[in-house]
């Protein structure tokens, strides 16, 4: 591996890692554009945690689920500045029967992603409960409601807020019928039914690691943390057969821990350890800025 400071990259650059790791994901992949490498994010994880969901009122009310998975890798490296370093990615699955029908042409997805949360979830499955605070579930309420994709672009999510400092953000809707940076598959990840196509997120790699080589705190750390993503769906209702153009928007939030342990990988659960945020790694989460990702 690099030394450290080929992790301490700026925003635009780890965005365009993010859709870099989909493409090592599976040996039936579309990669054009996506410049693959499976040493950077991607697959094998070390820990991953996956959580379910259903779009609702969103096409064609499929009762398949759909899958939200993050996945984490540890690096180790004598010579870098930290030994020990984690890159963390996110995935979204979908049935491939709404992709081939026209509901996966007429739907559209912007995502969102907040720093770690010091926290641990009262509710399973991707629950935010017991996890953001107050003032962060209310702007994400009023988000939600003023969503609009109208102008081409994703709607920003302001920092701060009561959110953190530290957002990233796809610039632009997702479209379902694209098979760029998309996969059958996503190794590792038992929840993933066959039929199911994988898409790429958010690829991070934290720049504030294990100091030694046996250390393993910030490791602990990452996978015990919740993760929040949120998905904003727009589902255009123009080939209805009343002809009613208008745009549907549903939101997703979802707060996931990648603290399902690979084979062979430490399990922080067995190191009796306390949740908590070490103060270097605070002040390193708190100086990113504000990205735009253009998947």
């Amino acid at each position: 591996m690099a030394p450290l400071r080929s992790l301490l990259l700026g925003g635009t650059v780890w965005c365009l890692l993010a859709s870099r790791a989909i493409s090592a994901s599976t040996n039936q992949t579309s990669s054009a554009g996506c410049h693959a490498s499976d040493k950077d994010f991607g697959p094998p994880f070390n820990t991953t945690g996956t959580a379910s969901f259903n779009l609702g009122s969103v096409g064609y009310k499929n009762t398949k689920p759909w899958y939200l998975t993050i996945g984490l890798k540890d690096r180790r490296d004598l010579n870098a500045s930290y030994t020990g370093t984690q890159t963390v990615n996110s995935y979204v699955s979908l049935p491939d029967d709404f992709i081939n029908r026209a509901d996966g042409n007429y739907t559209q997805m912007c995502a969102y992603r907040l720093v770690e949360q010091n926290s641990t979830a009262a509710e399973g499955n991707g629950s935010c409960m017991g996890v953001l605070s107050d003032a962060c579930t209310k702007y994400i309420q009023t988000f939600q409601e003023s969503t609009s994709f109208s102008d081409g672009k994703c709607p920003e999510f302001s920092p701060g807020k009561g959110c953190g400092d530290s957002i990233f953000q796809l610039a632009i809707p997702t479209n379902f019928t694209s098979t760029n940076c998309s996969t059958s598959g996503l190794p590792g990840v038992a929840e993933i039914p066959q039929n199911y196509t994988t898409r790429g997120l958010f690829g991070i790699a934290w720049s504030i690691g294990d100091k030694e080589i046996n250390s393993f705190d910030a490791y602990d750390l990452h996978v015990r943390q919740p993760n929040p993503i949120l998905l904003v769906f727009g589902y255009n209702q123009g080939y209805s057969q009343d002809n009613n153009h208008e745009t549907i928007y549903v939101a997703k939030l979802f707060c996931v821990a990648p603290d399902h342990v690979a084979a062979g990988s430490r399990d922080p659960k067995s190191s009796a350890i306390e949740l908590r945020v070490n103060k270097a790694m605070v002040l390193a989460m708190a100086a990113m800025s504000f990205v735009m990702c253009i998947l």
